[in-house]
């Protein structure tokens, strides 16, 4: 669940990429952002997180494939928060991890047959934990 924020150098106007500037709720509003479908994962949490709201957003475009909202940072269309799977080619993106304290992790639930439990299997599984 580790997100990055990226931004093409020529957005940042010779600005550097500080946590106070990603934190910006006038530079998360007022520069062009590449967003992954109308739910807004990652980013949607990272504005919540800095006191925004999606609705105030530059929104250039909307897509539902992180490789081609990469393609369009790497061509300075705006910038986005990504997976940290997702990687540029190009030197002239910057990107910085989001500390992952300020984006919650998810929760997951286990179900299980009540069977399960009197033989043992649920007890194996979460051992390690």
């Amino acid at each position: 669940d580790h997100a990055k924020f990226c931004i093409h150098e020529k957005i940042l106007a010779g600005r550097k990429l500080t946590s106070s500037l990603m934190g910006s709720q006038t530079f998360l509003t007022d520069t062009p952002v590449i967003a992954y479908n109308r739910k807004f994962p990652y980013l949607g949490e990272w504005l919540n997180a800095c006191g925004g709201k999606t609705s105030e957003l530059k929104i250039r475009c909307l897509y539902e494939d992180w490789n081609a909202i990469m393609k369009l940072v790497e061509q300075g269309a705006g910038y986005s928060i990504i997976p940290s799977e997702i990687s540029s080619a190009s030197q002239e993106v910057v990107t910085r991890e989001i500390p992952t304290a300020v984006i919650p992790g998810k929760t997951f639930s286990a179900f299980f047959h009540k069977d399960l439990k009197a033989m043992g299997t649920v007890n194996a599984m979460f051992a390690a934990f």
